[in-house]
């Protein structure tokens, strides 16, 4: 099995809460941007720098204080993470369910929107668990699928936004910071990637590389016109702009300006992935429908030959969270449990 086939193994129908733990360490220097997190089917990817968030506030502080809590947005200061001006860190579960499910079959379909009481349930386990942030795929990645946010081109489903909003609504209530992958670099049942080039560019001769299995080669995905046709691009953005823009329900608050959501993901392990297109997809965000949330690169590990070159190693090196290991290249305590986080060497443009 290659290592990246790996990251699908705890992803399965037969637990309903696929979890990872991210951990965190205090990192020597500030100046280095933080880059990459990765989730992998239930095992967690983490981007954004050190020195996260630790708020010992703790889940019963956090659930007393309920939906109206004054929560602050996660913020980024060179390499390091603050929440009000404090360096922090966290750990997590990911819950790639949240707002689109794939494990209660019935009805024929093992496809549903999660019932509120399982997303109830599974914040009050990562409350007890300690947990401070969430990774939801399904918050973010929906598209497709019948039951996902944009089932077709320019259609935008009203039933799979009110599953996305109480995901985001149990996170305010709770205090639990969610991070959002936007989209998936594989055919996984939520959507991908290949959702967007299939509708804006059909006839595409590099289409299957768009749609890849796991150990893909970085020279194939490269290939894939998601990152470079302008007809996709907009389809994407439009995508994007459609979600982030979007109304909660339970809060009245613009998915953009949603102080719950720690940061927006450019995607799940995304790989040939240029980097003027995560530049670009970053000031979309950030700058055109000013989200004031946190943008993470959403690259894969061994995606960085399409990245600029890191310098040389100096006496005070940078050092940045660039890409998350997988569950089975950690040694854990628990298979469902693991250190998920890689540091190395990087000090490339700011994201």
């Amino acid at each position: 099995m290659c290592a990246d086939a790996m990251v699908a193994s705890t992803r399965s129908a037969q637990h309903s809460l696929a979890v990872a733990k991210m951990l965190a360490k205090m990192l020597p220097d500030a100046g280095a941007p933080a880059r990459g997190w990765r989730r992998g089917a239930g095992a967690l990817g983490f981007p954004w720098a050190l020195l996260l968030l630790v708020w010992g506030a703790g889940a019963a502080q956090a659930q007393q204080q309920g939906p109206g809590r004054n929560l602050s947005f996660v913020t980024r200061s060179g390499s390091r993470l603050l929440l009000d001006g404090r360096p922090q860190r966290f750990s997590g579960p990911n819950v790639y369910w949240l707002a689109l499910d794939e494990n209660v079959f019935a009805n024929g379909s093992s496809i549903h929107y999660p019932t509120h009481f399982r997303v109830d349930d599974v914040f009050a386990t990562a409350q007890e668990m300690g947990a401070l942030v969430m990774r939801a795929h399904t918050v973010g990645v929906s598209t497709g699928n019948p039951l996902s946010f944009e089932p077709t081109l320019g259609d935008f489903s009203g039933s799979a936004s009110e599953h996305i909003d109480y995901a985001v609504f149990r996170a305010r209530m709770t205090g639990i910071r969610l991070i959002v992958p936007l989209t998936d670099n594989y055919g996984y049942y939520h959507g991908g990637k290949h959702n967007f080039v299939e509708w804006a560019s059909p006839n595409d001769p590099h289409l299957a590389n768009c749609r890849l299995p796991l150990c893909v080669k970085e020279p194939e995905a490269s290939l894939c016109p998601f990152y470079t046709d302008p007809k996709v691009i907009a389809a994407f953005k439009a995508y994007v702009r459609a979600l982030l823009t979007h109304v909660n329900q339970y809060t009245g608050t613009a998915l953009k300006d949603e102080p719950a959501i720690l940061g927006w993901e450019t995607g799940n392990e995304l790989n040939g992935v240029p980097a003027a297109w995560t530049t670009e997809i970053a000031g979309f965000i950030r700058g055109d429908l000013g989200a004031r949330q946190l943008v993470l690169d959403g690259i894969v590990s061994g995606a960085a030959p399409l990245r600029p070159s890191p310098p040389p190693p100096t006496p005070l090196p940078s050092v940045a969270l660039s890409r998350a290991e997988t569950a089975a290249r950690q040694p854990a305590r628990h298979p469902r449990f693991a250190a998920l986080l890689r540091v190395r060497r990087y000090k490339g443009p700011t994201v």
